[in-house]
């Protein structure tokens, strides 16, 4: 029996199951709906969390940026909004807010969406917004960082929990549920990102594959 830590799950027999000492989201869920038996407490956290943004581009992420909006806002987006958003482009400076909601370095952060550093570095510099390819890998990882937020918040206990953080751990950690690859691996492609959606769904649900 092999357990991983960062993900907070146990591995045994190449199946994963929750390990209740470990900090993931889902022992976050198992904690907060006790507390709610005890207090009644319901926590939830919405799309419409930016006071006065409608979640449309170009303004919704730069509303983003400067309300310091949690990334649940973004997962709750439609899939014609986050289309619309990727269309006009998402701002360079939106890079900048992810690393360091992931507790990472940029050039990391780069390497797990596969956008280039000389061409980050320059549209940071020129306030730019990045290209629709870019676009999409840098939503693809915000909104599993929302998806996190999203569903500790609306059905457990995030108090001391620290979303990016937890995802961080959890892309370099390799999962059985991936055939030992990590979910890193998998975040340059769309069909990629949606495997590792499904798998963290499957940690709230108590489901392993």
């Amino acid at each position: 029996m092999a357990k991983n830590a960062s993900a907070g799950i146990t591995v045994t027999q190449g199946h994963q199951r929750p390990d209740p000492s470990a900090p993931g989201p889902q022992n976050a869920v198992r904690r907060g709906s006790e507390k709610r038996r005890r207090t009644g407490l319901v926590r939830v956290v919405r799309g419409d969390a930016l006071a006065g943004a409608a979640p449309v581009a170009p303004n919704f992420l730069r509303s983003f940026l400067q309300q310091a909006a949690p990334f649940a806002a973004i997962h709750a987006l439609s899939v014609m909004e986050r289309a619309d958003i990727v269309e006009h482009g998402v701002p360079a400076r939106f890079l900048e807010r992810l690393a360091t909601k992931l507790a990472m370095s940029k050039d990391k952060l780069y390497d797990i969406i596969g956008v280039a550093r000389a061409t980050a570095d320059r549209k940071l510099k020129a306030d730019d917004v990045l290209s629709s390819a870019d676009s999409e890998h840098a939503m693809g990882l915000a909104r599993i960082v929302g998806q996190v937020e999203q569903m500790v918040g609306e059905s457990g206990d995030p108090d001391g929990f620290d979303a990016g953080r937890w995802v961080a751990a959890f892309l370099d950690a390799p999962s059985p549920a991936l055939g030992g690859r990590r979910p890193r691996d998998l975040m340059r492609t769309s069909d990629g990102r949606t495997v590792v959606t499904t798998l963290v769904a499957q940690m709230q649900s108590g489901a392993y594959a």
